[in-house]
């Protein structure tokens, strides 16, 4: 039973149901049989597809061969950072290898701070342009960090 009016407040450590339709306190019984009940909405959590699942624990990058140390700083690695993230692209950066490990803080950092993003946006284009010379990166990625 989720009324979408039904409140849980407290008052000097009692816990109590207030109702904002009727304005005033309830009992349990008073909500079950109320004719102003309303059902609150609940969004359903989209699951992962196969593919990007997939995609995801078979990730690999083209600037370091350890994925399991930190690339800033020599703390073990606790994320998989895609450098060119965001609508459509974090999935071409999985695609291509355009993955780095960090550290928890370091990840934070590369977050924060846009010129240490920028910085290893350039790189990762320049590593992407040795390794796959055949392929265009502004068609790919659809700007050029450089």
């Amino acid at each position: 039973m989720n009324c979408k009016n039904r409140k849980i407040r407290s008052k000097k450590y009692k816990k109590y149901m207030y109702c904002s339709v009727l304005k005033k306190e309830i009992s349990y019984n008073d909500c079950i049989n109320c004719e102003y009940k309303e059902y609150k909405e609940y969004k359903t959590i989209k699951k992962r597809s196969y593919s990007l699942s997939k995609a995801e624990k078979e990730r690999f990058s083209i600037m370091t061969n350890n994925l399991d140390k930190c690339i800033m700083c020599p703390k073990k690695r606790d994320n998989l950072h895609e450098v060119f993230y965001g609508t459509g692209k974090r999935q071409l950066s999985i695609k291509y290898g355009c993955v780095i490990p960090l550290c928890y803080k370091c990840h934070l950092r590369i977050h924060k701070d846009s010129v240490l993003s920028i910085i290893w946006k350039v790189r990762c284009q320049e590593m992407f342009e040795k390794v796959y010379p055949n392929l265009d990166f502004m068609e790919i990625f659809g700007k050029n960090y450089k």
